[in-house]
């Protein structure tokens, strides 16, 4: 498991707020912990493959995706 530095999360994201941070993974998708200190946590796995929040799961493929 390779974890993201706190020094990535700020490259990554362009904020040193945990908050800020948390805005910029959310919107695109990568899933991360809050640890009890308000950091956040995340792996290089989740962001090179960041969940898609508005896919639609019907089970049918959705067929606008394809240009």
């Amino acid at each position: 498991m390779n974890l993201l530095t706190p020094e990535d999360l700020v490259k990554l994201t362009g904020a040193k707020q945990a908050g800020k941070q948390a805005d910029v993974l959310n919107q695109h998708g990568i899933f991360y912990i809050r640890r009890q200190d308000g950091s956040l946590v995340t792996t290089w796995h989740h962001v090179n493959h960041p969940q898609r929040h508005n896919a639609q799961n019907d089970g049918e493929p959705d067929f606008g995706e394809i240009a």
